[in-house]
Parts: structure tokens; sequence; C-alpha cells
């Protein structure tokens, strides 16, 4: 892979063949048959070449390429299994048995759905696709398994993490829900997660 080439969004056939070779599993497996697979696949080549210079200068490697045009695969495919839920109405949806309490209003096959799971994915599935799928970093994927998954307070959070007060936490947590919101298409004001912080 040629990624000076790549970082001038000068992508040779062999580039463009290897990524979609590297995508196309994913892609495949998000929608279940060939046509809908390559129509991604091509969808994210679209946005690709339409990536910022910054952007492009970024890519520290040919596994970071990868990486990253695979994302862009999984998140064109997503899109493609919201825009068929949409056209099909659906009664009721179950939440998966592991979830506490009512932790997710928006419905738990829609929220797979839009991350690319299988129907019967489980939570721990679903926090580890949320932490991929809209970046996470820093203190962000621990606040967010440490609220779903332990049920911790912001004030109990910022003192096993030594922050200076819960509200340390609580910038944390609204930057990752911005990052969920913007990864599952939602409105900024969307209320789509109950926080049981204190």
């Amino acid at each position: 892979m040629n990624l000076k080439a790549i970082r001038r969004c000068e992508l040779c056939r062999e580039d463009v063949d290897e990524l979609a070779r590297y995508a196309y599993k994913t892609a495949l497996q998000i929608l279940g048959n060939h046509e809908a697979a390559e129509d991604a696949i091509a969808e994210a080549f679209k946005a690709f070449v339409k990536l910022s210079p910054f952007t492009l200068q970024r890519f520290e490697d040919e596994q970071h390429v990868l990486r990253f045009f695979g994302r862009m695969v999984k998140f064109k495919a997503s899109d493609e299994i919201k825009r068929r839920s949409r056209q099909v109405p659906i009664d009721h949806y179950d939440l998966p048995e592991d979830v506490p309490g009512a932790v997710l209003p928006i419905r738990s096959r829609e929220l797979r759905a839009a991350l690319g799971l299988p129907p019967g994915a489980g939570l721990n599935d679903v926090i580890r696709a949320l932490i991929e799928g809209a970046d996470l970093e820093g203190l962000e994927p621990e606040v967010l398994q440490a609220h779903i998954v332990e049920g911790v307070s912001a004030a109990a959070f910022a003192a096993r993490q030594h922050l200076r007060d819960e509200g340390q936490v609580e910038v944390i947590k609204d930057r990752m829900l911005r990052k969920i919101r913007r990864l599952l298409g939602l409105g900024r004001n969307a209320n789509f997660w109950i926080w049981r912080f204190d």
C-alpha cells in the first residue's frame, strides 16, 4: 500500500482492491448479501476521497488506513440497516437479559443494527462497539463501562480515577454522549440514554 499516495488521496487500483478486500467481510456480515456489501464499500470510497488533507495526513501506517476505512464501511452498512428498519414497522423489542434495568431507552435491536451487531449480541458487545465506533478515548470508555455495567456514581468514579471532582466526570460523559449521538445519527438533544449518575 502506497501510504504517501494515500495521504495525497491518490489511490491506485491495488490500494482500492486491498481496502475493499479488508472491509468486505465486515460489510457482508452486517448486510447479509454480496450486492449490498459492495454498495456499502462503494459509498465508503466516495466518502474516503472527500476526506480533508488534515485527516489524510494523520494516517500513521497501513494498518491505520485499513482500520479507518473498515470503520467507514461499518458506518455505511449500519446506515443501510437503519434505513431498512425505518421501512418495516416493528412492534416490540426486548432488552438483552444482561441490561440492568431500563438503561437503554433506544430499542435494543435498533441499537445493535446501528452498530452492525447481530440481533443476539450482549451488552458487553454493544459497549465494545460503542467504544470503537464512536472513537471513545481517554477516560470515556471507562466512564461508559463503569456506569452501564457497574452502576458507579459520578462521585465514586471521580474518586476511583483521582479526579478533582464529579464535575470532571460530567464533562467526560457529555463529550462521550455527543460522540455516541453522532455515531447513531441522533440529534444533539436526543434523550436516548438514562444515566444513573447521581
